[in-house]
């Protein structure tokens, strides 16, 4: 017998929920950049100046009217931390679903 041309969706779903963590992952390593960037500078204001001046310069965000808090930074990598998590749990799950099927 041939094997199937293309993979079966069991076998995509832990392979697409795999690349979705280390998305995740790879975003959360570079807001710690951004928070040692911040914390290199004196006060909590000047650092976050100089996250979004970078960020803008990089062309990710637009250079906002006021810098945000740090409050405010730490619960988007929440955020994000939180994502990771629940594509970590689908890949998980996915695998073992395959790995039974």
């Amino acid at each position: 017998p041939q094997p199937p041309a293309t993979l079966p969706p069991i076998a995509v779903s832990p392979a697409a929920a795999a690349l979705a963590t280390l998305a995740f992952t790879a975003l959360l390593l570079f807001d710690a950049l951004l928070f040692r960037l911040m914390a290199s500078h004196d006060s909590e204001v000047s650092g976050g100046g100089a996250v979004d001046d970078l960020l803008a310069r990089m062309r990710l965000k637009p250079m906002p009217a006021a810098t945000r808090s740090l409050d405010q930074r730490i619960s988007g990598t929440r955020r994000l931390l939180m994502k990771q998590r629940m594509a970590f749990a689908v890949f998980a799950a996915a695998s073992l679903m395959a790995a039974l099927l």
